[in-house]
């Protein structure tokens, strides 16, 4: 699921650097273009974009759905 939500643009460059061996040698750079699994706020993320989902879609799911996905994904 957390792949499936993307990263704002801006926010790519500051995710994470990688040591291709010791930490004497240059960082490698890489962007993560999505969320993944082991950040703190992951599970946060993917509430909040089920929330949305549901509210963004709320005329194809029906206002039931999106009230229950409002319930039951809870961001606190």
């Amino acid at each position: 699921m957390f792949h499936r939500v993307p990263c704002r643009e801006d926010d790519t460059d500051t995710l994470f650097l990688w040591w291709d061996g010791s930490l004497d040698e240059p960082t490698s750079d890489y962007k993560m273009t999505a969320h993944f699994f082991g950040k703190a706020d992951s599970p946060c993320i993917a509430a909040w974009a089920v929330q949305q989902t549901a509210a963004d879609n709320e005329a194809a799911f029906g206002e039931e759905i999106c009230e229950n996905c409002q319930e039951q994904f809870l961001c606190r």
